[in-house]
């Protein structure tokens, strides 16, 4: 059992460390198959946009990630021979996608055209597990006959639960078990929101999950985060609200003040910017206080255009975190 230590690294430090790290974008990088062209981060990094938002490869179908709850796929390099038959694909045509089931898509075509893929890349960002129909059948079958196959390491899994209240308890303990199994092929990245880890806290541990964090105190939310940390084999546990963000690992304990939000409500949007941000963050191998940093970042500046930002909107969002940052420490 893991227990609170000091925080590693200085807010501070992190957002100077960030102005630096995005000024040195470049135009090298990895590329990200994403099954939702405005929510993934591609890792080209063009010197005027570092999170330009495109799809790497047509002849790859988007359904075909969306219905595995694969939110993007970042290849090691790009690559133009990247295609799957149309055995795979049209086995995978179904009409019905909501509700496949690993054995009935599964076939040696499959299999081996996912490990081509999956052979190639390191970072696997799933997406919400309560809103994908057998998430948990199709991320076993995926772990079993392609991942653990390949005998690699070195992957970057990012999984993000959602509301575990709209699924049944024994449901919920099943997809922390299958996340735990993916620890042993890399590492692993948990995200939240403090509503769904409070949510959690409650099923696992027979209390209601419907709790007012405004009756908590600091220490007592970050006891619950803690507890859900060493329930669940995984590396890193991050859980963000509109006003901070906390992280939670094996080497490590940090928090950081976000930026006085301009809306206020979180949403899908904004979750998928922080990933993507996050899973940027990975792909150019910061310390995870920077990518959560990035992940921030990059929600925090589509928050208030609506755009994807560019590498200079990047950095002047920084700058004005920094400024309200500073300004906080002598309220």
């Amino acid at each position: 059992m893991y227990t609170m230590g000091k925080q590693s690294k200085d807010a501070g430090l992190v957002l100077s460390g960030l102005l630096e790290i995005i000024g040195n974008f470049s135009g090298k990088g990895n590329v990200f198959l994403d099954d939702n062209t405005d929510n993934a981060v591609s890792g080209t990094d063009a010197v005027s946009n570092p999170c330009n938002f495109m799809r790497a490869n047509e002849s790859v179908p988007a359904e075909f990630f969306e219905a595995f709850g694969i939110r993007s796929v970042s290849l090691n390099a790009f690559t133009n021979d990247l295609k799957f038959s149309d055995e795979t694909v049209n086995n995978s045509d179904t009409e019905n996608k909501a509700v496949w089931k690993w054995h009935d898509i599964k076939n040696s075509a499959m299999v081996e055209e996912l490990s081509n893929l999956f052979k190639g890349c390191r970072i696997i960002p799933f997406t919400n597990w309560s809103n994908v129909y057998s998430a948990s059948d199709l991320w076993y079958g995926l772990l079993s006959d392609v991942i653990k196959p390949l005998n690699k390491k070195d992957f970057e899994f990012i999984f993000y639960l959602g509301d575990p209240t709209r699924r049944r308890v024994f449901e919920v303990d099943e997809i922390l078990d299958i996340i735990s199994e993916f620890s042993h092929y890399g590492r692993v990245t948990f995200v939240m929101d403090e509503n769904e880890a409070m949510k959690l806290w409650g099923l696992l541990y027979g209390q209601n999950p419907d709790i007012d964090l405004s009756a908590l105190t600091v220490y007592e939310i970050r006891a619950k985060y803690l507890a859900i940390f060493n329930t669940v084999n995984i590396e890193n546990l991050v859980v963000y609200s509109t006003d901070q963000a906390m992280l939670f690992s094996k080497k490590e304990h940090f928090e950081i003040t976000r930026r006085k939000p301009v809306h206020i409500k979180t949403t899908s949007d904004l979750r998928d910017s922080f990933c993507a941000g996050y899973g940027l963050g990975l792909q150019k191998q910061l310390d995870i206080p920077l990518c959560i940093g990035l992940g921030i970042t990059v929600s925090g500046a589509y928050s208030e255009s609506g755009n994807v930002p560019d590498k200079n909107e990047l950095l002047a969002y920084i700058h004005r975190w920094a400024v309200e940052l500073e300004a906080s420490k002598t309220e």
